[in-house]
């Protein structure tokens, strides 16, 4: 995608279960190696766990993030969000980056909520375990006005919340404008039962917002089939994999376009719905 951050849901974390043993950061560190053998430089970095604040109760899987070292920068160390509201879902990790050239700072919140698979079903059809949604983005929102009060942030992963559900609704609420739902008002990143849909967003607060120069859903999983997908290739007598983008995940990725030199005209103006060429911007997911 040539993107410059890279927000990744479902990261094995090594430290949880039975890979208690192993550095919570090993199967970052083992992708990002492969990543950099492929590209034959230092293309990629991880955003290394912070120090003495890993959940003791973490799921199996995390949130991640990899960017390219040429063109950001770490600002401090990541954080995670330790909230109850989260301990049937990913705890949100935060980090803060600057443009390599320019120093401009910008925070990104890689997230991936409860999922509507179990949980309570409080009869809105919006899925089950949808008031664990709403109390995730209300402890999510107010952490980050707490924690980076007057910086650019971009909320960003799989929250498991349709673009018109209520916990959607209860971000936006906050001062949160989601950058390609606004963009691309058709798009969809995900499919479930033959039906389209939203689940992967990308918010920025209206200090991110005067960076956006655009935002897009890149178009290559959701409308696949999951006989195509790599996890799935040992379902079949064929062998229907094939190695390029199509299919390599069961959701579409989300990238937004920040033009961290400030030259942006941002929110409201024609240059900040532009759909950027997807694969390039300062943030993705």
């Amino acid at each position: 995608m040539d993107a410059d951050v890279l927000g990744l849901q479902e990261i094995e974390a090594n430290s949880a279960l039975s890979y208690k043993d192993l550095p919570r950061d090993t199967a970052m560190a083992a992708l990002v190696e492969a990543l950099n053998e492929d590209a034959g430089r230092t293309r990629w970095a991880f955003v290394p766990s912070p120090v003495g604040q890993v959940p003791s109760n973490e799921d199996i899987i995390r949130t991640g993030f990899i960017y390219d070292p040429s063109t950001v920068q770490l600002l401090g160390s990541s954080q995670i969000l330790l909230d109850d509201a989260f301990a049937n879902a990913r705890y949100p990790l935060a980090q803060k980056f600057k443009d390599v050239r320019t120093g401009k700072p910008f925070v990104a919140i890689n997230n991936h909520f409860k999922s509507k698979g179990s949980g309570e079903d409080d009869g809105t059809g919006q899925g089950r375990a949808n008031p664990s949604r709403e109390e995730q983005a209300r402890a999510l929102t107010a952490w980050t006005e707490e924690m980076y009060e007057d910086e650019a942030v971009l909320l960003m992963g799989d929250f498991n919340a349709y673009s018109r559900e209520t916990p959607v609704q209860i971000i936006e609420a906050a001062g949160y404008t989601n950058t390609a739902k606004t963009a691309e008002p058709a798009s969809a990143t995900y499919q479930f039962g033959g039906r389209l849909g939203s689940l992967d967003h990308i918010f920025a607060n209206e200090e991110a917002m005067r960076l956006v120069t655009g935002a897009a859903v890149w178009d290559i999983n959701g409308d696949e089939s999951i006989a195509f997908q790599y996890s799935r290739r040992l379902y079949n007598v064929t062998d229907f994999y094939r190695d390029h983008e199509f299919a390599s995940s069961d959701h579409d990725p989300t990238l937004v376009g920040l033009d961290t030199g400030n030259r942006g005209k941002g929110k409201g103006d024609d240059k900040g719905r532009d759909k950027p060429n997807p694969g390039k911007g300062k943030g993705g997911n």
